[in-house]
């Protein structure tokens, strides 16, 4: 019982990892406009003098 309790322990750490990664490359993919206009828009607007 203990090989399988580890097992399912394992099985659910992966899922877990997977379904972040999954999620993270979901937003940066459908907001990465927005991301990079927000970064370009920081450095655009200081005056050098």
């Amino acid at each position: 019982m203990e090989l399988l309790q580890s097992l399912v322990f394992d099985l659910g750490w992966f899922f877990f990892v997977a379904w972040g990664t999954a999620l993270t490359t979901l937003t940066v993919v459908a907001f990465r406009p927005d991301i990079v206009a927000m970064a370009g828009d920081s450095t655009a607007n200081t005056d050098p003098r």
